[in-house]
């Protein structure tokens, strides 16, 4: 008999919050939190931010931990299960941004290689290493 393992996440649908901006490139606060309640009010438990729409490149580390922190506060209810995407060019700014989400409560996070180029195995194992061995608790 093989052996049964637990899963680590439930079987869920993940949505992607995409931040918004006015034209002056504002984050639209108001429009964001609106945008994460509906997104919970129809029964998405699993939201993150940063993601897909590649906005994790566009914004500085003041944007990225304002806007952060408007999610968080959206997201900290029981059963909910928020996620940072973390992208960038530099390691050290992936820890520093991880490290600016875990203050404030995140322990999930998505990972995006840093453009570099194609990475051998063994490049892959120090990213990993090198992230992950940070935040043994995410």
């Amino acid at each position: 008999m093989g052996v049964i393992m637990k899963k680590r996440y439930p079987v869920t649908m993940m949505a992607a919050a995409c931040v918004p901006w006015d034209e002056k490139f504002i984050f639209e606060e108001d429009i964001f939190r609106r945008e994460v309640r509906s997104m919970v009010a129809a029964n998405v438990k699993s939201i993150y931010i940063f993601g897909t729409a590649g906005e994790g490149f566009a914004v500085s580390d003041e944007m990225f931990a304002k806007i952060a922190e408007v999610f968080w506060d959206e997201m900290k209810a029981p059963g909910l299960m928020p996620m940072v995407c973390v992208i960038s060019v530099s390691l050290q700014e992936i820890l520093k941004r991880i490290s600016m989400a875990y203050t404030l409560g995140f322990r999930d996070f998505q990972l995006a290689f840093p453009s570099w180029g194609a990475l051998r195995d063994s490049e892959v194992d120090n990213f990993f290493h090198a992230v992950c061995d940070n935040f043994k608790d995410c």
